[in-house]
């Protein structure tokens, strides 16, 4: 009887045991993206998006909740169930958020679980026409001696950003105009009311087509191909001004490793894909991958940096 009663037991607790929970993902997940539908960050998840549905076999759906640069669709994620059926594409800019945003109600950096950073894009600097420093050198020149104003793609950007760091180490006389949003600055940097143009390489491409603005200098490592005549910072003698544009995927804090670790290997896979990479190409977005944990590193490395940066030169969120 005793031997019947312990054969009896293991076979009792497995009918009482809950089915096993289907491989992840076993319903649509979301994509939050705290921007317009149209800019590179809304392309980036619709790329990866709709890659991850044909790869992991479910719908994978951009919802985009743009205001406040972004807060809002980062708050949203936020306060979603921490299952990874709610994630977010973010731009570089959501580090300085706490610095940007005494009043937030969660952490940008501590209270999110980086998943895997997707790409890079570089920050172009350009001049108009009509201005008097045709090149590099000649602006740094120029910019020590005369009050110069500057536009970005807005307060707190990594284009902001980029001038302020630029404008600090080269001692630059620099003034910035704020806008809300790089084309909505192009537009004005093209009929010559701004003489000085930090932005993201699609719209120095796009300003140079014109005619009416010339590049000057490129952030990064490496000069883009897009625009090879213009020099890096560093090879300017500027390798303290390393400010990009990078995007990436992340989800709320306390997410299950295992869907992390998911998502990170397929998108890892992705961007290994001829197809994928022309895609982000033609955003002028250079693919990079690699682990959450290196992804976090930049995310805190950025944030140490760069709040400093905002703290220091008195930068208020519009």
């Amino acid at each position: 009887m005793n031997k019947l009663i312990a054969c009896l037991f293991p076979c009792l607790a497995l009918a009482a045991a809950p089915a096993v929970r289907a491989e992840y993902p076993e319903k649509p997940v979301r994509i939050i993206v705290g921007s317009t539908a149209g800019g590179v960050t809304d392309t980036m998840a619709r790329l990866i998006g709709s890659q991850l549905t044909q790869r992991l076999g479910q719908s994978f759906v951009v919802e985009n909740r743009p205001g406040a640069s972004g807060v809002i669709g980062l708050s949203e994620v936020h306060r979603a169930p921490a299952d990874g059926y709610t994630l977010t594409m973010v731009p570089a800019n959501i580090v300085v958020f706490k610095a940007l945003y005494g009043n937030l109600n969660f952490d940008p950096v501590e209270d999110f679980a980086p998943i895997v950073h997707v790409g890079n894009s570089p920050i172009g600097v350009s001049v108009h026409a009509s201005f008097p420093a045709k090149n590099l050198k000649e602006l740094i020149a120029y910019a020590r001696s005369h009050d110069v104003s500057y536009a970005s793609c807005g307060p707190g950007t990594p284009q902001h950003l980029a001038a302020e760091q630029f404008r600090e180490v080269a001692g630059l006389r620099l003034t910035h105009i704020p806008y809300k949003g790089c084309g909505q600055a192009l537009t004005d940097v093209l009929a010559g009311r701004v003489p000085v143009f930090f932005a993201s390489i699609p719209h120095i491409v796009e300003g140079q087509k014109s005619g009416r603005i010339a590049p000057v200098a490129v952030t990064g490592q490496a000069r883009s191909p897009l625009l090879p005549g213009a020099p890096t910072l560093v090879e300017a003698g500027y390798k303290d001004v390393m400010v990009d544009a990078w995007f990436g995927l992340i989800a709320a804090k306390g997410t299950p490793q295992p869907v992390i670790g998911k998502i990170n290997a397929a998108v890892n896979e992705l961007l290994k894909q001829p197809e994928t990479r022309q895609k982000m190409a033609a955003q002028y977005v250079d693919p990079v991958g690699g682990t959450p944990a290196s992804f976090g590193t930049l995310i805190r490395r950025d944030a140490d940096r760069l709040s400093g940066i905002v703290r220091a030169v008195g930068i208020k969120a519009e």
